[in-house]
C-alpha cells in the first residue's frame, strides 16, 4: 500500500508540471472559442452556379453579406434612416459642379471594367482632395500585376475588392504614361483569346507606385427583386436581408454623401450593351435607350453583374419616362455615370442608370483618402503583411473581442525602422485596438496599448490605414503586431483564405492562390493564450489552411540630418466619456524628419491621463489640455478634451444591440469564457493546480498512516 501511495504522489506531481508547464503563452487547439464561418452570399452562389464560361464574363461578387445595419455605426443607422430632412442636392455632377473634367477611358474588347473604373475613381478622389484634375492612372498596370496576384488571367473580369488588395499591398497605382494601353493592346497582332493583349512576359510591371490609398469603404449591398407583377422586394445579396424603403434611400444618401465629400464610386451592373462590329452599340435586352441615354435592368433573375461603372453624381429629377419603353422603372432619379466605352458612347462616354436598377446599388465601393507621392517618393519604408489578396473571408464568434496577431520577421533587423501605420481591413463596424512587440516574436509580450479606434472613432466596412500616435521603434529581429476586435453583438474576424482550399467555395475563384505558413497568425479570446490560425479546428469541423490574419505593419526609417518644423493634432477638440480610451494623432512635419517622436501631457490627470503612446484614459468629468511636444525643436500642439459622465452611447454598439440587457462588453466576455473554455491559461492552471495539491496533501496524510507497515 506504501509503494502504492508513492507512485500516485509522483503521478500527480509530474501532471502538475506537465499542465503548467503547457500553459505558458500558447492554447490547445482544442480549447480555442467555437468560432464560426460567415455564410455565403446569395449572389456569389448563383456565381458558382453559372458555367466556366459564363463565370469568366461575369464579375465575382462577395463571398459574404454586406448589409446595412452592421457595415455602419449604429449612430448613423439611427442618423439617416427614417430622416425626414434631405440637406442633399437634387442633382448633383462631378463634371459640373466641381469643374474638373474626368478622363473617358476605352476598355476595348477586354473584359477589364473593373480596373477602368478603380483607377477613375482614384483620380476623382485625388482631384477631389486637390481640387484640380490628375495624373491618369493605367488600368492596365492594376489587371496585368492582379493576374500575378489572384488566379485570373490578364483581360478577364475582376472587381473593386482586387484592385483595392493591389492598391492597399502598395504595388500600386502608376501612371498611364508608364503603362499605357495602347501599347499592350493591338486586335491586328494579339489574340481574342488574350482579349487582344500582350503576353505578360512581354510586359514590364516592375514599377513604383505613385500614390497610395489609405482608406476605402464598401457600401451596403442592396438588391432589388422583382416579382412577376412587377413589384420591387429590397434585400441584399442573401434573402435573409430584407430592407424597408427607407433603409434603401438612407443608404443612397450615403452614396451621395460620399460623392460629394470624396469623389466618385465604382459599382457593378448587369450589362446588356454589346459593341457591333461595324461600330455603334446594342441592347441586346432593350435595357439601354440610346436617345435619352439612359439603362434600366428590372430583371433580377439575369446571370449577374458583369459589368462596372464609375458614379460621378446624380439626377433625382430625370424622369422615369426617358428610360426604354416597356423598362420604365416605378419613380424618378437616376445616378449620372461613366462608362469605360470610349467617349463614342452615351453622352460622350456618360449615361444615366435608374436609382431601380436591380444591381447598381449591390457592389459599391468609393475611396476616401489616397496620397500622391512627391517626386514619385513612396511615404514608407515597407508594408509587412501576408493578406497580400486582401480581404477573402470572415470568422464570428460570440464574444464581444477577440484577438488577432500576426509575426512577422524583418527583411534588416540593424536598420532603424519604426512602425507607423497598421492597416485593417473591415467586413463589419467594429472597434479597434491594437497593440505591439516590438522586440521579438513572444505573443505574451506585448506592449501597451498603441492605438484606439473605439467608441465615436470605431472603424465601418472597408480597408484603413490606422496611424499610430506615436511612431513604436523595432528593436529585434521579429516583431508582433496583435488587433483586438470589439463588438458587443459577437465579433468578427477579417481573414484572407483560399475558399477552394478550405471547401468553402464550389468552383475554383480568384482566391485559390492564398498560401500560408505555421508561425504567421494566431488568434486569442483573452490576449495571453494564443493558437495559430494554421491547422486550427473550426466549430463545422473544418481545419483551416491557407489562412491569415488580415494587419499590414506599414513601417518608416528616420533619414539623418532632417529637423522638425512643426506639429499638429488630428483633433484640437475632443469628447469622451468616464471609463473610455481613446487616441489622437500626431502629425510631425516633414515627413521625412530624423526625429518623429513626440512627448505626450495631461494638463489635470485627475481629469485624463495620457500614455507616452497617446493613448487617453477618461477618468472624471471635467476638461484637460492634452500637450503633445516633438522631442527635436520642442514644438507644441494642443488639444482641449472634454470628459462627461458616462452614458449608453450607440457608438459604443457599433450594431444592434441584440437583446443585450444592459449587459457589459467585460461581464459578458466572461460569461462566454467560462462557457467555452477551458483554456491552458492561468484561470485553468489555477484550478488544476489547487486540486492537485488538495489530492497530494490527501494522499500523503494516508501515505503517514503507514509509516510502520513494512
Amino acid at each position: 500500500m506504501k509503494k502504492l501511495l508513492r507512485i500516485l504522489i509522483l503521478i500527480f506531481i509530474i501532471f502538475s508540471i506537465v499542465i503548467l508547464c503547457s500553459g505558458i503563452g500558447y492554447a490547445n487547439e482544442s480549447n480555442i472559442p467555437k468560432l464560426k464561418l460567415i455564410e455565403k452570399s446569395d449572389e456569389f452562389k448563383k456565381w458558382e452556379n453559372l458555367s466556366e464560361e459564363e463565370r469568366e464574363k461575369t464579375i465575382q461578387p462577395s463571398y459574404s453579406n454586406i448589409s446595412l445595419k452592421k457595415s455602419i455605426k449604429r449612430s448613423k443607422y439611427n442618423t439617416i434612416v427614417g430622416a425626414n430632412e434631405n440637406n442633399i442636392n437634387s442633382v448633383y455632377d462631378l463634371r459640373k459642379d466641381k469643374n474638373y473634367k474626368m478622363t473617358v477611358k476605352n476598355q476595348q474588347r477586354t473584359n477589364c471594367c473593373w480596373a477602368f473604373s478603380f483607377s477613375s475613381i482614384m483620380e476623382s478622389t485625388l482631384s477631389e482632395k486637390y481640387n484640380k484634375a490628375q495624373n491618369q492612372f493605367s488600368p492596365e498596370h492594376i489587371d496585368y500585376r492582379t493576374s500575378q496576384m489572384f488566379q485570373r488571367t490578364i483581360g478577364e473580369g475582376g472587381n473593386a475588392y482586387l484592385a483595392l488588395a493591389y492598391c492597399a499591398d502598395g504595388y500600386g497605382p502608376i501612371y498611364e504614361s508608364e503603362l499605357r494601353f495602347d501599347d499592350v493592346y493591338d486586335e491586328d497582332n494579339n489574340s481574342e483569346d488574350t482579349y487582344y493583349l500582350k503576353d505578360i512576359n512581354s510586359v514590364d510591371l516592375n514599377k513604383e507606385a505613385k500614390a497610395r490609398v489609405k482608406d476605402a469603404i464598401i457600401f451596403p449591398s442592396i438588391d432589388k427583386v422583382y416579382s412577376s407583377d412587377g413589384n420591387i422586394k429590397y434585400q441584399g445579396t442573401s434573402e435573409q436581408i430584407k430592407y424597408t424603403e427607407d433603409e434603401v434611400n438612407a443608404n443612397r444618401e450615403l452614396i451621395k454623401k460620399h460623392i460629394k465629400q470624396y469623389g466618385a464610386v465604382t459599382t457593378c451592373i448587369y450589362s446588356d450593351i454589346g459593341q457591333l462590329p461595324e461600330g455603334g452599340y446594342i441592347s441586346i435586352g432593350g435595357y439601354y435607350n440610346p436617345e435619352t441615354k439612359a439603362y434600366y435592368c428590372n430583371n433580377s433573375t439575369t446571370a449577374g453583374i458583369n459589368h462596372a461603372v464609375t458614379i460621378v453624381g446624380w439626377d433625382d429629377t430625370f424622369k422615369k419616362e426617358n428610360f426604354a419603353e416597356g423598362k420604365q422603372p416605378p419613380e424618378d432619379g437616376a445616378y449620372i455615370v461613366l462608362n469605360s466605352y470610349g467617349e463614342e458612347f452615351g453622352e460622350e462616354g456618360y449615361f444615366y442608370i435608374s436609382y431601380y436598377d436591380a444591381y447598381i446599388e449591390e457592389m459599391v465601393a468609393g475611396i476616401t483618402s489616397i496620397e500622391e507621392y512627391n517626386n514619385g517618393e513612396k511615404d514608407y519604408e515597407k508594408i509587412y503583411q501576408y493578406d497580400e489578396l486582401g480581404i477573402s473571408h470572415a470568422l464570428s464568434l460570440e464574444a464581444t473581442s477577440v484577438y488577432t496577431a500576426n509575426v512577422f520577421s524583418r527583411e534588416n533587423a540593424q536598420k532603424t525602422e519604426y512602425i507607423s501605420e497598421v492597416g485593417v481591413y473591415m467586413p463589419e463596424a467594429e472597434g479597434i485596438e491594437i497593440y505591439v512587440n516590438p522586440s521579438d516574436d513572444k505573443l505574451t509580450n506585448l506592449g501597451n496599448l498603441v492605438a484606439s479606434y473605439t467608441g465615436t472613432n470605431a472603424l465601418e466596412a472597408g480597408y484603413h490605414t490606422l496611424k499610430l500616435s506615436s511612431p513604436v521603434k523595432l528593436t529585434g529581429s521579429k516583431f508582433v503586431v496583435a488587433v483586438k476586435y470589439i463588438n458587443q453583438e459577437n465579433a468578427i474576424i477579417p481573414i484572407e483564405c483560399n475558399l477552394s482550399e478550405n471547401k468553402l467555395a464550389d468552383v475554383g475563384n480568384m482566391f485559390d492562390k492564398v498560401t500560408s505558413n505555421p508561425g504567421e497568425s494566431y488568434i486569442s479570446l483573452n490576449g495571453n493564450d494564443w493558437v495559430d490560425f494554421y491547422g486550427m479546428n473550426l466549430s463545422q469541423g473544418i481545419v483551416l489552411k491557407s489562412t491569415n490574419a488580415c494587419i499590414k505593419a506599414i513601417t518608416t526609417t528616420s533619414v539623418p540630418t532632417v529637423n522638425v518644423t512643426s506639429i499638429e493634432l488630428n483633433k484640437t477638440t475632443y469628447k469622451m466619456q468616464v471609463g473610455d480610451e481613446g487616441n489622437l494623432i500626431a502629425t510631425v512635419q516633414p515627413e521625412n524628419a530624423t526625429n518623429k517622436n513626440v512627448k505626450w501631457s495631461s494638463s489635470n490627470e485627475k481629469v485624463a491621463t495620457i500614455t507616452s503612446n497617446g493613448i487617453i484614459a477618461a477618468l472624471a468629468k471635467g476638461e484637460t489640455i492634452i500637450t503633445a511636444t516633438t522631442e527635436d525643436g520642442s514644438y507644441t500642439a494642443k488639444c482641449t478634451l472634454t470628459v462627461t459622465e458616462k452614458t449608453n452611447s450607440d457608438d459604443d454598439i457599433y450594431k444592434d444591440k441584440n437583446n443585450s440587457n444592459g449587459v457589459n462588453n467585460e461581464s459578458k466576455n466572461n460569461t462566454f469564457a467560462n462557457k467555452i473554455l477551458p483554456y491552458a491559461g492561468s484561470k485553468l492552471l489555477i484550478i488544476l493546480l489547487v486540486v492537485g495539491v488538495i489530492t497530494v496533501a490527501i494522499l500523503y496524510k494516508n501515505y503517514k498512516k503507514f509509516d510502520d507497515v513494512k
